[in-house]
C-alpha cells in the first residue's frame, strides 16, 4: 500500500517538475517574466513535495535510501532540486538553473520509472506498464504539438503570401499575423522537443529493462535521436536568428513529415515497436 502511494506521489511530482522545466526553458530562449515566476513556484512546490517524499521514505525504511544506484539517485535528485531552488530564490544564472532542473528532472525519472526499487510484484508489474504508457503518451502529445506547429507554418506560408500579393480578404483577416503565427511555430517547436525527448528518456528506461542493450541499435530508436537533433538544430538557428524566417518555416515543416515517416514507417522496422504501435 505504502510502495502504491509512493508511486503515485512520485509521478504527480514529476509531472509538476516537467511543467517547471517547460516553463523555465521557454523563458530562457525567450524571455517570459510570467512563465518564469510560474517555473519558479512550480520548483518550489516540487522542492516541498519531494523533501516531503524523502522524509516519509526515511521513516518507513528507517533508513536513506542509499542501498542501490538507483536509490541514490532518489537522494541526488533532492541535492539537485535543493541547489536550484537556492540559485532560483536569489536569481542566479537563468542558463544554470534550466540545466540543473533538466538534469535532476533526468534523475527523477529514472528513479521513479525504475522498476527494481519496490519489493512487492504489484508495484513492481505496475511501474513497468505505467512506464510504458507513459513513453507512448508522451510520444504521441509530442507528435500532436508538432502538428500544432505544422499547421501554423503552413498558415504562416498563405499569410505571407498574402502580404506580397497585398489580398487583404475576408481570409486575410481570419488568420493571425505572420509574426503571431511563427512564435507559435517555434514555442509549440520547443515544447514538443523537450516532450519527445522525456518520452525517449522514458522509453530507453524501458527498453533497457526489458529488451535490453540492444534497443540502442534499434531502427526506431535511432529515427528517433536524429529527429530530436534535427529540431534541435532547427531551435538553434531559430534563436540565433541567422536565416530568414521562410526559411525556417519550411525547415520545420520537413521535420513534422520526418516525424510522421518516423511514426509510420520507421515503427515497422523496428523489432519491439510493433507491439506498441509508436
Amino acid at each position: 500500500m505504502i510502495e502504491d502511494f509512493l508511486v503515485r506521489f512520485h509521478e504527480a511530482i514529476a509531472l509538476l517538475y516537467f511543467i517547471c522545466v517547460i516553463c523555465l526553458t521557454i523563458d530562457l530562449v525567450q524571455k517570459n517574466y510570467r512563465l518564469q515566476n510560474i517555473g519558479f513556484y512550480v520548483l518550489g512546490i516540487v522542492w516541498v513535495l519531494q523533501t516531503v517524499s524523502l522524509t516519509m521514505y526515511v521513516i518507513w525504511r528507517g533508513q536513506l535510501p542509499l542501498t542501490s544506484i538507483i536509490e541514490s539517485f532518489y537522494v541526488l535528485t533532492w541535492l539537485i532540486l535543493t541547489f536550484t531552488f537556492v540559485c532560483a530564490v536569489f536569481r542566479m544564472s537563468d542558463m544554470m538553473i534550466v540545466l540543473l532542473s533538466m538534469l535532476g528532472f533526468i534523475f527523477m525519472l529514472i528513479h521513479t520509472f525504475h522498476p527494481n526499487q519496490f519489493n512487492f510484484q504489484g508495484a513492481h508489474l505496475s511501474v513497468i506498464n505505467e512506464l510504458l504508457i507513459a513513453h507512448i503518451s508522451l510520444a504521441l502529445l509530442s507528435y500532436v504539438i508538432f502538428a500544432v506547429a505544422f499547421v501554423n507554418a503552413i498558415l504562416y506560408l498563405i499569410q505571407y503570401r498574402n502580404l506580397r500579393l497585398k489580398r487583404f480578404n475576408q481570409n486575410y483577416f481570419r488568420i493571425s499575423s505572420v509574426g503571431n503565427l511563427e512564435k507559435t511555430v517555434f514555442y509549440c517547436t520547443l515544447v514538443g522537443v523537450i516532450t519527445l525527448f522525456v518520452s525517449v528518456v522514458l522509453g530507453l528506461q524501458w527498453g533497457l529493462y526489458t529488451v535490453g542493450i540492444h534497443i540502442f541499435y534499434d531502427a526506431k530508436v535511432v529515427s528517433s535521436f536524429f529527429i530530436i537533433l534535427s529540431y534541435i538544430a532547427y531551435l538553434t538557428m531559430r534563436i540565433t536568428q541567422r536565416f530568414k524566417q521562410q526559411f525556417l518555416i519550411y525547415v520545420n515543416m520537413m521535420l513534422f513529415l520526418c516525424c510522421m515517416i518516423n511514426l509510420i514507417v520507421i515503427t515497422q522496422l523496428s523489432s519491439f515497436h510493433q507491439w506498441t504501435g509508436v
